[in-house]
């Protein structure tokens, strides 16, 4: 997903539980998070499987 800096993991991590905490604040599932983290991804990652895009 994103290359983390060396040393900079924990603040990396926090920012990731922020971002997933605010989706379920807007009342996303569990399953719409992970699918948008997968989408997300692959438009990131061009060797990440297109296969996973539909995957819910």
């Amino acid at each position: 997903m994103v290359e983390a800096v060396p040393g900079n993991n924990e603040q990396l991590d926090k920012d990731w539980v922020a971002i997933i905490l605010t989706a379920r604040q807007m009342g996303l599932s569990i399953a719409d998070i992970r699918k948008l983290l997968r989408d997300f991804q692959a438009q990131s990652d061009p060797e990440w499987p297109l296969h996973v895009n539909s995957e819910a």
